[in-house]
């Protein structure tokens, strides 16, 4: 049984490195900012609606379909990521039910 030995290596660091331009740095610059603008913004919209806009717009900038489907994946994201967050703030994780029936009588 013979292996077939065709593959291609993928290009060196330096060569990489090389191929991320300008353009490629303000693209970066930019994601910055909308961060940046997010943190600003927080204190007025709160924490679902900002992370909402963020993942929207984030997406949209880098290349995203501006539509409902897009705006439908921020709003997702952010009660994902958001939920887990406001059940531990408000201690809906250690609620306990101290009312037990006894239903063998």
């Amino acid at each position: 049984m013979e292996l077939d030995h065709h593959f291609t290596v993928p290009a060196p660091i330096e060569e990489e490195g090389k191929q991320f331009g300008w353009a490629q740095h303000a693209k970066a610059t930019g994601v910055l900012v909308l961060g940046l603008a997010y943190l600003i913004a927080l204190p007025w919209i709160g924490y679902l609606l900002g992370m909402a806009i963020l993942v929207t717009v984030v997406a949209i900038y880098i290349g995203a379909r501006p539509s409902l489907y897009t705006v439908a994946v921020g709003v997702g994201v952010a009660v994902i990521v958001i939920s887990p967050l406001i059940k531990r703030l408000m201690h809906l994780d250690k609620l306990e039910d101290h009312a037990t029936v006894d239903v063998t009588r």
